[in-house]
């Protein structure tokens, strides 16, 4: 029998932990650490090939712990010289439990994962599709960019109940092209009664491009005169406000920038996919679910790539005790479950077999978070089954 050696090798952000053993449990020298630097995974290298020296010519395997990006470039240089899989840390976690003595040590994960393909059979890793993972890895900063803008957003709301009282009553959005120009040019109510009506009829005509206004110049005049004006933190509330608007604006734009990379990619893709035919999924919401899922067509069956969006629900059976709780898993990405939230919970949904089900949901008074996650699970199956057949979206 040809003997296998087991690399070990848990993760970490600037070193790593390796451990060498072969297939008969044999661990070759002391667990030792390896940095991110060309000559620490030359002297990897140079390690295993003594261990294989000693004992004759053998299958080599290196696991790697996937710890959020760090094992990325340990699995570029290793990759292209031997085998390389890639185990979820909670793989590693069950097999370590198994010990009576509970105790986590990176030397106790590394062990685990030099014998861990004897036991689970190895994942398939395949990163040959770069341009996936490039855009994959845009698309998240794109949500992280959303995230800060509502909140940037959130704290100009706040500043401008203190700037200018009533604003938002007036204009229901203040982001909106007229009253954002507005606020920028006079933010305060003494800034509107100084310009008066022409200067601000002239600026809401040339933000509004053509478009009838509910809103005259006499209406913001008005509230202006009428307002309280409060004199109470509003110095600092006003530069607050006119530097959250500049940070608004500049989010803005990274969000366009990166909408243009998604578009450039989209439009090579997209004509060998069927999925994105299906209502309600705009360009950046099927560009995440594609790049996030590596491609519906990696899935064997559907229960796999909603196991995969960490939608499955939590069952634990043992004996004559079953239990249901109706929880997410939440493994995976949560930019998946992200994505799907929000195509679900949209007012102006049109998905005629998933509104028929949500709303057979709300007849039996289920929750709406409830709705969301079984309607989740029925549109993942639907794109999948769309990958599958090969067939596009039919009304």
């Amino acid at each position: 029998m040809r003997a296998i050696i087991g690399v070990g090798i848990d993760c970490g952000k600037n070193q790593h932990t390796v451990c060498i053993s072969d297939n008969f449990g044999k661990q070759y020298g002391n667990t030792f650490v390896i940095h991110n630097f060309q000559k620490d995974i030359e002297y990897l290298i140079e390690k295993i090939f003594e261990v294989e020296s000693e004992i004759g010519k053998s299958d080599i395997v290196i696991n790697l712990e996937s710890t959020g990006v760090y094992h990325l470039p340990l699995y570029s240089g290793l990759s292209k010289i031997f085998q390389t899989n890639i185990y979820q840390p909670k793989q590693i976690k069950d097999r370590s439990s198994k010990n009576i003595r509970k105790s986590k040590t990176d030397k106790k994960d590394a062990k685990t994962l030099s014998r861990i393909h004897l036991e689970i059979t190895p994942p398939h890793t395949n990163y040959d599709d770069k341009e996936m993972y490039d855009i994959r890895e845009i698309i998240r900063q794109r949500f992280c960019y959303k995230d800060i803008r509502t909140n940037l957003k959130k704290k100009f709301r706040r500043n401008l109940s203190i700037v200018f009282p009533n604003f938002d009553s007036l204009f229901k959005n203040p982001y909106t092209n007229v009253a954002w120009n507005l606020l920028k040019t006079c933010p305060t109510p003494e800034d509107v009664i100084r310009l008066g009506r022409d200067e601000i009829s002239e600026i809401m005509k040339k933000a509004a491009k053509g478009q009838n206004l509910k809103v005259k110049p006499e209406d913001l005049i008005k509230l202006a005169e009428e307002t309280i004006q409060c004199d109470i933190s509003n110095r600092g509330s006003l530069f607050g406000l006119k530097t959250l608007m500049e940070d608004v604006e500049y989010f803005d734009k990274r969000i366009e920038q990166i909408d243009q990379e998604i578009k450039i990619y989209w439009d090579k893709v997209r004509r060998n996919l069927y999925f994105p035919t299906h209502p309600g999924i705009d360009m950046v919401k099927a560009a995440a679910l594609h790049t996030e899922f590596g491609g519906f067509d990696r899935f064997s069956k559907p229960d796999k790539a909603v196991a995969f969006a960490g939608i499955e629900n939590f069952v634990y059976i043992s004996g004559d005790s079953k239990k249901f709780n109706g929880s997410m898993t939440k493994a995976g990405s949560p930019i998946i479950r992200r994505v799907f939230w929000e195509i679900l919970s949209s007012p102006t949904i049109k998905m005629p077999k998933i509104t028929d089900h949500m709303n057979k949901l709300k007849e039996k008074g289920k929750h709406n978070s409830i709705r969301i996650h079984s309607a989740s699970k029925k549109l993942i199956r639907i794109l999948w089954a769309m990958e599958s057949h090969k067939q596009s979206y039919i009304w």
